[in-house]
């Protein structure tokens, strides 16, 4: 597990699984990804906006377009990197302090068990959530539609 330090920044990729807020300790969110977990000082949403800059758009525009898009304000997923496929979207409400954010590309199948929702990702790892599977399902829908309505342009010469 490496440790993200002040004086970085982490870098959203498209092998970033999941950031998951950390409220306990110094760290203030655990990130999973292909090469395994990292801990940083900066919030999710923090890290998502940094993110949202350094693909030349800022987090409160990437929600508006999310926004007009899906004509709803609650829990928008975020387009990071479009032309990547990066693709984050909140379990939560992004000021939960449970909020789980999940890059959609990376899930296989999620399914139910108990009181948690257990994911499945591409590359064979898991993670549990607490989060029913209907919600989950509703919010990974909900990315699907910005993701199309995103490339509907480029598929087929135009937009919403």
């Amino acid at each position: 597990m490496s440790i993200i330090t002040n004086a970085t920044m982490y870098i959203i990729t498209k092998n970033t699984k999941a950031i998951i807020a950390n409220s306990s300790g110094h760290y203030r969110s655990k990130i999973f990804h292909s090469e395994g977990e990292s801990n940083s000082i900066h919030s999710p949403r923090q890290i998502i906006s940094y993110n949202c800059m350094k693909n030349h758009s800022s987090m409160e525009g990437r929600e508006t377009a999310a926004r007009h898009v899906l004509r709803t304000n609650s829990k928008l997923p975020i387009s990071v990197n479009p032309s990547l496929g990066i693709y984050l979207f909140p379990t939560t409400s992004p000021r939960n302090p449970q909020c789980v954010w999940l890059s959609y590309y990376h899930i296989d199948f999620f399914k139910q068990v108990d009181e948690l929702t257990y994911i499945h990702f591409q590359d064979g790892t898991n993670l549990h959530i607490s989060i029913s599977e209907r919600t989950l399902d509703q919010q990974y829908k909900k990315t699907s539609q910005l993701i199309a309505a995103f490339h509907r342009e480029n598929i087929f010469g135009y937009s919403l």
